[in-house]
This record gives structure tokens, C-alpha cells and sequence, in this order.
């Protein structure tokens, strides 16, 4: 099981039995990247959705780009680069989800608000 960090909020975006990706306390814009039990890495702000995008044959120079010694975690962990890049598309689309949900919920909050001062002014 991974370690509990006291730098990650509560949720991660993605978890599995090596990898976990949540975003970084007190912070809505950077993430952490946990690889196994010990290593655990800030993926600064944009990166985590630059990663997701990439197209799988380019994932392991990006990766390399953004931390060099990354792969060296994996292979320490068993973990493959494409295992790497899936934990990261799933936990960019859970994160574009829980937006798309947000968003949502404060139109239907606004909505509401117009329906109800839309009434007011018809009575």
C-alpha cells in the first residue's frame, strides 16, 4: 500500500497498488506524484495535462524531460512507462470531470437564482 502523505489532500485522482496521483496541499493547480512507497514528486502546474496528451510513442522522452530520474523510479518500482502514462490520462480525466461537475453545479445554482428573480418580477 502507499505511504500517506501529509502533502497530498485527501482524494487522489488516481490510485493503484504503485502509483498515485492527487494534488499537491493547499495548492489546486499542482499535483503529486507518488511512485511506490518513498518517492514522491510535485508535477508543477500544466504538466499533468501536457503528459496526458502526449501521444503514447513520445511519453517516455516528456517524461524524461520533465524528470530525468523518473524512469529510473519505475523500473526500481516495475512499473513500465505506459503503465505511467495510463495513471496519468485517468487522472487528468477524473480531474476535467470533477470541473465539468463544478461548472455545472454553478449554472444550475445560477439558473435557479434567475428563475426564482424572474418570478419576483412577474408577481
Amino acid at each position: 500500500m502507499l505511504f500517506q502523505s501529509k502533502f497530498m489532500t485527501k482524494d487522489p485522482l488516481y490510485q493503484d497498488d504503485k502509483l498515485k496521483i492527487g494534488y499537491l496541499l493547499d495548492s489546486i493547480e499542482d499535483h503529486l506524484l507518488y511512485i511506490g512507497e518513498e518517492i514522491e514528486l510535485i508535477i508543477p502546474r500544466g504538466i499533468l495535462r501536457e503528459l496526458a496528451k502526449t501521444p503514447r510513442g513520445e511519453i517516455g522522452s516528456k517524461i524524461q524531460n520533465f524528470n530525468p530520474n523518473i524512469s529510473f523510479y519505475l523500473r526500481e518500482q516495475g512499473i513500465e512507462i505506459n503503465g505511467l502514462h495510463v495513471a496519468l490520462c485517468q487522472a487528468y480525466a477524473k480531474e476535467e470531470e470533477m470541473i465539468n461537475d463544478f461548472v455545472k453545479e454553478g449554472l444550475r445554482e445560477k439558473i435557479s437564482e434567475l428563475e426564482e428573480t424572474i418570478e419576483l418580477l412577474d408577481s
